[in-house]
């Protein structure tokens, strides 16, 4: 082996040890701890070896071991990823479930449900206790920690295991967010932990998206429209939009980016909109669109603002004095 070719190798094999141990300190001072995956030290001593025997071509160490990963960063795991794509859904679905729900910082009884409700609807705390008469949220991150609590809780796991996650796109996770956010997400499950018929009919859609499997979804849907054994106008309003929204209908435009005419930003839609259109949507979606944007009233924001505006803000024992 020449002099060039000798310092070539050395350069190699230095710069990879500093990868490996330099990218896992750079993610340990995140988590706190040391790991170096024996994997990625076997593979720099192979590699190491082999260039020096001149029996492996440098570029071919390289690449092999960009190909199989080996000494790049370990990718997240299958439920890593299923979290991250129901997270980048979120703020969707915050809009949507806000514009259905509204928001209130102060507890309130809820004449149908016959429940203390807080917050965007939510009626359990996010310490898991009931939501109780008095109960007052006193900052925008306290609203936000009752609706995330809620929707990562139980309801995302309920979504791993009985629905097709992997395959629902940002609008069809953002509509069912809503619709087991209002209903309930034990819907999706029998009483012996099976999937539910509803689960069933909407793995089928999502994964074919035929016009049978979408029908059959919104025959299921449709059916929950009751309270305390009534049909309620407005339940029957929200599962109207929430399948415009899932069957793209109405593009969720919540950033404002987009410019086709069935695009909607529910964001700075007046809360609640849809509940003053009389009893029946309009049937066509662009006429919807145009007239939610234009409603008057105050939009998400405006709403947390106005009722946070209003609440009391604690005061410790000392200060009182």
């Amino acid at each position: 082996m020449d002099e060039k070719k000798f310092f070539s190798v050395i350069s190699f094999v230095v710069f990879i040890v500093l990868f490996a141990f330099g990218g896992v300190k750079t993610r340990a001072s995140v988590t706190d701890s040391i790991n170096v995956p024996l994997e990625k030290i076997d593979t720099i001593a192979v590699s190491a070896e082999a260039l020096l025997n001149d029996s492996v071509p440098c570029d071919s160490i390289v690449s092999d071991s960009l190909v199989n990963d080996s000494l790049a960063p370990d990718t997240i795991s299958p439920a890593e990823a299923r979290l991250a794509k129901f997270r980048a859904a979120e703020y969707d679905m915050l809009c949507l479930i806000a514009h259905c729900e509204g928001v209130k910082a102060r507890a309130y009884w809820d004449p149908h449900g016959r429940v203390w409700t807080i917050g965007f609807g939510n009626t359990v705390r996010p310490d898991g206790k009931p939501v109780r008469r008095g109960d007052r949220i006193k900052s925008e991150e306290e609203l936000m920690h009752y609706f995330t609590t809620h929707i990562e809780g139980k309801m995302f796991e309920d979504m791993t295991v009985y629905l097709e996650l992997d395959s629902m796109s940002n609008a069809e996770i953002v509509a069912m967010g809503s619709f087991l956010y209002n209903c309930g997400s034990g819907i999706l499950r029998k009483k012996d932990g099976s999937p539910s018929e509803l689960a069933n009919a909407a793995n089928v859609y999502f994964v074919t998206h035929s016009d049978e499997a979408k029908q059959t979804l919104k025959k299921l849907m449709d059916q929950k429209v009751r309270s305390g054994g009534k049909i309620l106008p407005q339940l029957q309003k929200r599962r109207d939009l929430e399948e415009r929204v899932m069957f793209g209908d109405i593009l969720l435009d919540n950033n404002g980016e987009l410019s086709l005419e069935n695009a909607i930003n529910f964001a700075e839609c007046a809360l609640g909109g849809i509940y003053s259109m009389g009893r029946s949507l309009p049937a066509d979606t662009l006429d919807l669109c145009n007239r939610l944007e234009n409603m008057r009233g105050q939009n998400l924001n405006d709403s947390i603002q106005s009722q946070l505006r209003y609440v009391p803000q604690y005061v410790p024992r000392k200060s009182r004095r």
